[in-house]
């Protein structure tokens, strides 16, 4: 199946229609459903659903094999889904200004749930971050999900970007908003391996303010190596400070117990 998808796609890439509506036979049902759950309306699934495989024919010559034709097709179904709901937002904001509204606006408003709440759309967010090749895309993931509830899966996938990406504006911005969860074992451990591997100054410096939060003994050896070879002085001096107060609390530990 694989070996006949790509020659398809390199048919169609040169301009066989004939091949490129083959491709579109084995990826229909896929994107309709995708389109049917992004949308939850029939119609505009169909409409969505049209616009990606046109969006397609179009860009087909840009496709590189190395990745599977049906990502790619997922990627364009979600950014023109997102691109429609930008265009009902505007539109909606429009109504919003005209002085006499009927109920009836106000009930749509309020029917139309906040994307960054959904769990559809976080999990689309999700599959953006961590799969997008685009880090353009990757970081506008992750700063949509600032507006989402915190919750255990969105941690994890912060906590994973954090240690993967390539781009280190992600993996900051990735720590940023982990900065807001609860410092538990697993938001620390990976702060600790950000602070002894992770190159940018920017990103280390912010795991050591969220190891500061909730400091701990198992930081102990990852601050000792720091406090040593950090090529940075601010945080070679946050890392003895940290081990100073380790240091302070162990001896009144002492004291109370001969006490």
């Amino acid at each position: 199946m694989e070996n006949n998808i790509t020659t398809l796609i390199v048919e169609a890439q040169g301009g066989n229609t004939v091949a490129f509506h083959k491709l579109v036979s084995y990826h229909d049902e896929r994107v309709m459903i995708l389109a049917l759950q992004l949308t939850r309306d029939k119609q505009d699934a169909e409409n969505l659903y049209q616009e990606v495989f046109m969006k397609a024919y179009k860009a087909i010559g840009s496709f590189r094999l190395e990745s599977e034709f049906f990502t790619w097709l997922y990627r364009i179904t979600v950014n023109s889904f997102y691109n429609l709901q930008r265009k009902v937002s505007r539109i909606q904001q429009q109504e919003s200004l005209v002085p006499e509204k009927d109920s009836t606006h106000d009930i749509a408003d309020d029917s139309i749930p906040s994307a960054a709440n959904d769990e559809l759309i976080a999990n689309l967010l999700f599959y953006l971050l961590l799969h997008d090749q685009n880090p353009g895309k990757r970081l506008k993931a992750v700063k949509l999900l600032q507006n989402s509830q915190p919750a255990q899966e969105t941690k994890m996938v912060l906590v994973s970007a954090l240690l993967t990406d390539s781009n280190p504006g992600i993996r900051l911005k990735s720590i940023r908003l982990l900065s807001t969860y609860e410092p538990g074992k697993i938001i620390q451990d990976a702060c600790m391996k950000v602070l002894l591997e992770d190159e940018n100054e920017a990103v280390r410096l912010s795991a050591m303010d969220i190891m500061e939060m909730a400091p701990d003994v198992s930081m102990i050896p990852a601050l000792q190596v720091v406090s040593v070879l950090d090529e940075n002085d601010f945080i070679r001096d946050r890392a003895q400070e940290l081990l100073r107060i380790f240091s302070s609390d162990e001896t009144d530990s002492r004291v109370e117990a001969e006490s």
